[in-house]
């Protein structure tokens, strides 16, 4: 069974797998701000921040994947500090791609501007490797943003 998880934010959707003879799985994907110096987006960066912190104190005991950050891994700035923090209080693993000759999923052709902005996070037991992004480099993609994925161990005793 898959139910809606209540957000009461437009910038944050997830839903919530009921799978017999597994924890639940929440997956919950944010839009946040882009980074900026400026400190009305810093605390809206921070106010969604605790409304994942408030999906998982909602679903204690549930495995959890949570995407698209708009941040990069680096702890260079007050953004990246929050998910960092965030990801050690809650046991949450930030993912990285599997190649790394592939890094960026922005990408910005017109003034050459590349960064991994998109990070995916997961409960450790969902993967066996924190390398396990698949960054999806497509000629005929629109966004300037590539699709990323990962695959997630989900077992089933009664499946």
């Amino acid at each position: 069974m898959i139910s809606s998880i209540i957000t009461n934010t437009p910038r944050c959707t997830g839903v919530k797998a009921m799978v017999e003879g597994h924890r639940d799985l929440v997956i919950a994907s944010v839009y946040m701000p882009f980074l900026s110096d400026n400190a009305d987006q810093r605390v809206e960066y921070g106010s969604m921040i605790g409304c994942l912190q408030s999906i998982v104190d909602r679903n204690i005991g549930c495995d959890f994947v949570f995407g698209d950050f708009n941040v990069s891994k680096s702890r260079s700035n007050a953004n990246s500090a929050m998910i960092h923090d965030f990801c050690s209080l809650n046991d949450i693993l930030w993912l990285d791609p599997v190649n790394n000759d592939i890094t960026n999923t922005f990408h910005a052709e017109n003034n050459g501007h590349y960064s991994h902005i998109d990070p995916m996070l997961v409960s450790p037991a969902l993967v066996h490797d924190h390398q396990s992004v698949i960054i999806h480099v497509e000629d005929h993609n629109a966004s300037d943003h590539y699709s990323i994925s990962t695959v997630v161990n989900i077992y089933c005793n009664k499946c």
